[in-house]
């Protein structure tokens, strides 16, 4: 009597060591999750040609030997279903948004995926995600929940593991030194394919990053500018000064309307006749966890060390030595250590159910009672980190809420520079016309909204200057 596949699935439970578990999962990961990798390596190749179906093969060999001595290391009687499980899990998640978004899961990314805001992570949660972890771990882990370990003597065990794994190290470098001049010419030249490997890339990326982050907690952050302090005119002046540097999200630069854009993205800005775009701007990074440090550090763009941006204190303590009051209000993702220590502050969308939807706040709400910000009789400079247009709700338009952003005008010591953040290359400065006070005499503010991925526009707040 011939039996259903359903109870042959039912009664099917391999027995398996940890290693051939190991063996499988390398198998598994050559063959289905390094899609990319695959299409960077064969660019350019000919398919039909012996050459490349022998450098195929290395590096089919080479990936299946590197991923089962991390596998074999890994793996034992205890750890083996659980981090497989795991692993077939989040690499599932790793290839879709590799496939979809074409990054790299290098450390910079690793850290960005970690310290990013969970609302704005859910909403890459879509209905097109589902049938991929339906197919790469659904159906793995049907099949890992069937296998069963054997468990044998602790000591053969560990003499297995190490002959694996000394031969799999043996394999790796076969499989390297077979093709090494193809390959050594290309991680010479495209640095960034080793972050395909998957699942390798993005281990590696959170090992490392877990390893700076100790060692960066371990230690303090390098004091910077201890000298600083008001000299001159601007120690003599006897008002006020205050600088609202506000942190803006991206938008592209070839759809920038100010820049001759087909489409006119930008046409209240186009309307005024003193706007100033700036066109060579070049950020740090792509993303908030790099560009953000990088635009308040002194080192930037061009002499760039993540660690040593990490481990030093910002602009902003600067300032703060200098007797600057200091204070960041954010509607983000946090501000990434630049603030560290100095006066902050967290949008709570439960106090502001005008201006939030109960998860997210629209940029509006980063005015909600200004005044109360404000300290008399002290330079003060205020940071508003904004969402920008990474969320569906942060796009949405409130014509209710636009009248806000006249607070600033109403507030009568001070001139407006309103630097509006632009795109990834680009940004723009609009003056108003000062207006004429009782006292004849105007302190100038000015109220930079910038790109949180620029750096290269200097900042400054003018002396006060006598009205005619």
């Amino acid at each position: 009597m011939l039996e259903s596949p359903l109870l042959r699935l039912q009664r099917w439970h391999p027995r398996l060591r940890s290693h051939t578990l190991a063996a499988l999962a390398s198998v598994l990961v050559v063959l289905a999750c390094n899609g990319r990798f695959w299409a960077a390596m064969l660019d350019g190749r000919a398919l039909g040609a012996p050459r490349t179906w022998w450098w195929m093969a290395a590096l089919a060999l080479a990936l299946w030997a590197l991923h089962f001595v991390l596998f074999n290391l890994l793996f034992n009687r205890f750890t083996a279903r659980p981090l497989a499980a795991l692993l077939i899990v989040a690499t599932a998640f790793a290839v879709y948004y590799m496939q979809r978004f074409h990054v790299y899961l290098d450390t910079s990314m690793l850290r960005n995926v970690l310290r990013t805001d969970v609302h704005e992570a859910r909403e890459l949660f879509t209905l097109a995600l589902l049938p991929h972890l339906l197919l790469y771990a659904g159906l793995p882990l049907l099949l890992l929940w069937r296998v069963r370990i054997v468990r044998g003597p602790w000591l053969r065990s560990a003499v297995v593991k190490l002959l694996g794994t000394l031969a799999g190290v043996a394999l790796l470098v076969g499989a390297v030194l077979a093709v090494y001049q193809d390959l050594s010419s290309i991680m010479r030249n495209q640095r960034e394919a080793r972050f395909l490997i998957t699942p390798a890339n993005y281990l590696y990326s959170l090992a490392r990053v877990a390893a700076e982050e100790g060692a960066a907690g371990a230690r303090p952050r390098q004091a910077i500018g201890l000298d600083a302090a008001r000299l001159g005119a601007a120690a003599a002046r006897q008002r006020p000064l205050l600088l609202v540097l506000v942190v803006g999200e991206t938008a592209r630069a070839a759809n920038w309307g100010l820049n001759g854009s087909a489409r006119m993205t930008t046409p209240q800005l186009a309307a005024m006749s003193d706007v100033i775009s700036f066109t060579d701007v070049t950020s740090c990074g792509t993303n908030t966890e790099v560009s953000l440090p990088c635009m308040f550090s002194p080192l930037g763009r061009r002499q760039y060390d993540e660690a040593r941006i990490r481990g030093s204190e910002s602009l902003l303590h600067v300032l703060a030595r200098a007797g600057v009051a200091v204070h960041w209000r954010d509607n983000q993702s946090g501000c990434k250590g630049v603030c560290e220590g100095l006066s902050e502050e967290t949008l709570t969308p439960a106090k502001l159910p005008g201006l939030c939807d109960g998860e997210r706040c629209l940029d509006e709400a980063l005015l909600h009672d200004f005044k109360a910000l404000l300290r008399p009789g002290k330079d003060q400079l205020i940071v508003l980190h904004q969402l920008g247009n990474q969320s569906a709700f942060a796009n949405a338009t409130n014509a209710q809420h636009q009248d806000q952003a006249a607070l600033f005008l109403q507030y009568p010591l001070l001139k407006l520079y309103l630097f509006c953040y632009a795109s990834t290359e680009q940004s723009g400065i609009h003056r108003n016309t000062p207006g004429r006070i009782q006292t004849n005499r105007c302190t100038r503010l000015r109220v930079v909204v910038r790109h949180r991925e620029r750096r290269h526009v200097r900042l400054g707040v003018h002396r006060k200057r006598r009205q005619p």
